[in-house]
């Protein structure tokens, strides 16, 4: 993944013309499939759940370590015994999607792009392999996560709504519907509201205990994580403000950045410590494991008891939903943020789909 370097932004503002760009009346899925599809696979076995795990963890289609899907932990084995028993799909539930508020750097683009499709055209693969050895197949259960995470990343809850009804157009267009479906993490915590807000006072409690102690190495960690998706929109106009109005040289901007610098990280620690105490409730109520109690648990962030499945190209190291989808020249599609291409717009031609507002991907030229 290339790095967004300020200077190189700079150096493409002096020399800017316009990103190149073409309009597609659609969007070629049967050309896409062909190329992104499961054509090129196979297994043969039976309807065990050792087998299923084998196709799971397949390094096609496995992000984490082998060992992680069989940790004690999750269960796995005997959840996929009990389905089995009952020829049912296997579900799988991955906390997942959330949604693209507009953010100038990471993207324009508010609705799923090439990047999400690709990713829910790896789900498929992996539902279509399992079918190899077991025909009921699975069903991945897309919880989206964005709309409850808007408050602390300070999103209006309204915007953006679309997302998720998008994302469900691009699962019929791969003909996938019935195989992964989505299902908004606010729909299953509106559920449990009185008992996630009796337990209010005491996760902040203890999330504020460990956040405060010096041993919580990972305070820092999850900060820097979100800083990237916290919204600091207002720093962005008045930097826009400074530039577009000439009268920057009346402003003590060493003063100006140290100041946007404080506001950032105040922002983004006050982003991670709310995320903590809404996962410590979430866990604690297992909103998640008890409204999908018979399911595998999966994730986008590998680690032991859960699935992660591979939602990207080795090469992406953002999540699809935070940035822009880019297809190689070599046919591989990537996620960067927005402002790589911008750094290097001539490199790049910006595709739209008939009555989009903003690039569907961008193509390597």
């Amino acid at each position: 993944m290339e790095r967004t370097d300020p200077w190189k932004l700079l150096e493409a503002a002096r020399r800017w013309t316009s990103i190149p760009s073409r309009t597609i009346p659609r969007f070629d899925v049967d050309a896409f499939q062909a190329q992104h599809g499961l054509a090129d696979f196979s297994v043969s076995g039976s309807a065990t759940a050792n087998e299923i795990v084998g196709v799971l963890n397949h390094p096609r289609f496995r992000k984490g370590k082998e060992a992680d899907l069989l940790d004690p932990a999750g269960d796995a084995l005997r959840k996929l015994d009990r389905v089995l028993r009952v020829g049912a799909p296997v579900e799988i539930v991955l906390p997942s999607f959330a949604g693209r508020p507009h953010n100038p750097a990471a993207h324009r683009r508010v609705s799923p792009d090439l990047g999400e499709l690709y990713a829910l055209q790896l789900l498929k693969n992996i539902l279509d392999a399992v079918k190899h050895v077991y025909p009921p197949g699975l069903l991945f259960t897309l919880i989206l996560d964005g709309r409850a995470y808007r408050p602390f990343y300070g999103y209006s809850d309204d915007e953006a709504m679309t997302y998720g009804a998008d994302l469900e157009k691009l699962i019929g267009l791969l003909g996938a519907r019935g195989q992964i479906r989505t299902v908004d993490l606010q729909d299953l915590i509106a559920a449990r509201s009185s008992e996630l807000e009796a337990m209010d006072t005491e996760a902040r409690h203890a999330v504020r205990t460990l956040w405060d102690s010096p041993s919580f190495a990972a305070r820092s960690d999850l900060v820097r994580a979100l800083r990237q998706g916290t919204n600091t929109v207002a720093i962005s106009s008045a930097l826009s403000e400074l530039y577009k109005s000439g009268r920057w040289s009346h402003v003590d901007l060493a003063a100006f950045f140290a100041e946007a610098e404080d506001i950032t990280r105040e922002r983004a620690e006050h982003t991670a410590f709310e995320y903590a105490v809404l996962m410590t409730k979430l866990k604690a109520a297992d909103v998640i494991g008890s409204a999908f109690w018979g399911a595998l648990r999966g994730t986008v962030h590998p680690k032991p008891s859960q699935y992660s499945p591979r939602i990207a190209d080795p090469a992406t190291t953002i999540s699809p939903w935070h940035g822009v989808g880019i297809a190689r020249q070599d046919g591989r599609i990537i996620t960067e943020y927005e402002a790589v291409v911008y750094q290097d717009f001539e490199k790049y031609r910006a595709v739209f789909v008939a009555g989009d507002d903003a690039p569907f991907y961008y193509e390597e030229m």
